[in-house]
């Protein structure tokens, strides 16, 4: 199946030790993490197509991070979570699994 544009890929990248220190220390500036700083870097050199991948991909990051934040500080969640997870059969089976070892 075809990547959209918007979907997230891992890249290694080997960069000098000063780059990445520069790198970091504006990120923590802009108060982004070091893979945002990355990203929004490359998508500015791209001009308003880039920009815009940039703008998807951080309102998909944001989104992520509420849901998740939500999963951590929700106790309605967890139960919800927990009961749902009780119930896969993936997950009964990965305990007998675990069980026999």
């Amino acid at each position: 199946m075809a990547r959209k544009l918007t979907d997230t890929v891992a890249l290694q990248v080997r960069l000098p030790e000063g780059l990445r220190r520069k790198l970091a220390a504006e990120a923590e500036k802009s108060q982004r993490s070091l893979n945002s700083e990355v990203v929004w870097r490359l998508g500015q050199s791209f001009g308003t197509e880039g920009g815009l991948l940039v703008d998807q991909h951080e309102a998909a990051e944001k989104e992520l991070a509420k849901v998740l934040d939500e999963i951590v500080h929700n106790p309605e969640v967890h139960k919800k979570l927990a009961e749902q997870l009780l119930d896969s059969p993936v997950f009964k089976e990965w305990i007998a699994k675990r069980g026999k070892a």
